[in-house]
């Protein structure tokens, strides 16, 4: 199984603050920096009513950032019961941060390197979100750079997403996966082009030279 629940937060956590305080590369992409891009624009997964889509790849040094769109429409088979939720968005983006049973709304995103190490969102929920000055031993790392933004309506939810992975891929395919049951997504695997993502990474520069981190 590929999407756990997240469980307890985790302790194995520690964190170094730098010199001028700047937040750690493994929580969002570095300040005032133009990313390479990687215009993707593919279909992740696909039902009757849902689809995610991945609509590009913003490459740094140290990570990237993926931005996804996902929408569900209320379809005749499920009579859109659970899009009636009065806070839908934050049910399909799990904020509740439940520890232990994994609602069938919630939309679960991750990825899977090819040498089988994995991320996902469920697990940024693991770390002690009280503080921001911790930093996961290993990665990779998946998380949410801000709330989702979109549209929430009884017949339709809309998502828009940016999830900041870090460290960079390695130049090599591997896979974005996602599953959404409520939506009627199985578990879906996408191939993403690392060595596109790395090409990109290369063409990234400073708002100002001497900002630089």
């Amino acid at each position: 199984m590929f999407f756990e629940p997240p469980g307890p937060r985790r302790d194995d956590a520690h964190f170094t603050a730098s010199p001028d305080d700047r937040p750690p590369s493994w929580l969002g992409p570095p300040d005032a920096m133009l990313p390479g891009i990687v215009p993707v624009r593919e279909v992740v997964a696909r039902a009757d009513d849902a689809v995610v889509v991945l609509v590009a790849a913003h490459a740094y040094p140290q990570g990237c950032v993926l931005d996804v769109a996902a929408a569900c429409r209320a379809g005749a088979h499920r009579g859109g019961q659970w899009l009636g939720h009065p806070s839908k968005i934050d049910v399909v983006m799990f904020s509740q941060h439940a520890e232990e049973a994994l609602p069938d709304e919630v939309l679960r995103m991750g990825v899977q390197f090819a040498d089988g190490r994995k991320a996902t969102t469920l697990e940024q929920h693991r770390l002690r979100w009280h503080t921001e000055r911790v930093s996961p031993r290993h990665g990779p790392v998946l998380v949410s750079l801000s709330g989702p933004s979109g549209v929430a309506r009884d017949d339709l939810v809309e998502i828009h997403q940016r999830l900041w992975l870090w460290p960079q891929p390695p130049p090599e395919p591997f896979d974005f996966v996602v599953e959404w049951p409520a939506a009627g997504i199985a578990l879906t695997r996408h191939r993403l082009d690392g060595t596109s993502i790395a090409s990109a990474a290369r063409t990234t520069s400073p708002y100002w030279p001497e900002a630089t981190r």
